[in-house]
């Protein structure tokens, strides 16, 4: 596993466990925002909200929710989703990483490798995922331009997964 700080969220933003569900997909998400703010959002008790990993400009790797456990970043499927998993909550099938910025703000190289080097640690350490998606994917009426296009071009097909976004 890549250099990870533990920074954990507060316990009303995640579940322990996954109710017997093991992770398909890796959803890559945009904070809208900074990695100090989501750290601080994921650890408000009313926000209600987690990601596994958040990954800032510079690299630097947070993490929020253990991977046996169910972090609340997907949201609920909406009408249009992609999502191939049918309609088994998408929270309880998935890895997330927040990733810093805005969706206009371009993928640095240092996020680009830290969120691949996730991903190939995922290989090993969670062998059930089998691709990568994108937040648009599950909440396209709610989350259109998450993450936008700075992680569909070029980026998210090299993560070492099949892709849908």
């Amino acid at each position: 596993m890549p250099n990870v700080v533990w920074i954990g969220a507060h316990y009303n933003n995640f579940t322990i466990g996954r109710y017997g569900y093991e992770p398909k997909a890796v959803v890559i998400h945009t904070m809208d925002g900074s990695i100090g703010a989501c750290d601080s959002w994921f650890n408000n008790p009313s926000a209600q909200v987690s990601a596994h990993y958040g990954v800032g400009f510079d690299g630097a790797i947070h993490q929020y929710v253990k991977l046996p456990d169910m972090a609340y970043a997907n949201g609920i499927l909406e009408p249009g989703n992609r999502w191939p998993y049918g309609s088994t909550n998408p929270n309880y099938l998935s890895i997330s990483i927040e990733t810093e910025g805005t969706p206009g703000d371009a993928v640095t190289d240092a996020m680009y490798q830290s969120v691949k080097a996730l991903c190939n640690a995922f290989h090993s350490q969670v062998p059930t995922v089998e691709l990568v998606t994108t937040h648009q994917v599950i909440s396209p009426n709610s989350r259109p331009n998450c993450p936008g296009n700075r992680w569909t071009n070029e980026y998210i097909h090299t993560l070492g997964y099949p892709v849908l976004v």
